[in-house]
């Protein structure tokens, strides 16, 4: 992966990998882990 898409998480939002979005992360965000990292999606 890039480096860019690993600095994904900012606080309460994040950067959504695939779109490029920032994504509220909420308990109701979806995620998904990989190699010791949490991606979100909008």
């Amino acid at each position: 992966m890039s480096d860019n898409m690993n600095k994904h998480h900012h606080g309460t939002s994040a950067v959504d990998p695939v779109c490029g979005m920032n994504v509220e992360v909420t308990p109701k965000t979806l995620t998904d882990d990989l190699e010791g990292e949490t991606y979100h999606f909008c």
